[in-house]
């Protein structure tokens, strides 16, 4: 609505996240658990509604971006 951000109900939506690095040149420490339990603590401790995944097409796709659209 104009320049926010409303839900269904009109109400003005206040974003906050976290941004979670390119997994695939993480360091030795990022597991799947680590990377869960960071997650869980920003749910119920920070309150975040967004997650920014950085994405690498390479790791996805065998190396290859090629099929990538």
């Amino acid at each position: 609505d104009g320049n926010q951000l409303v839900n269904s109900a009109g109400e003005v939506v206040r974003l906050l996240g976290v941004a979670i690095p390119y997994l695939s040149w993480g360091h030795e420490e990022w597991t799947f658990e680590a990377v869960d339990k960071a997650l869980d603590t920003a749910l119920s401790d920070w309150n975040i509604n967004v997650i920014r995944l950085a994405v690498n097409p390479e790791f996805w796709l065998d190396s290859s971006a090629a099929g990538y659209k």
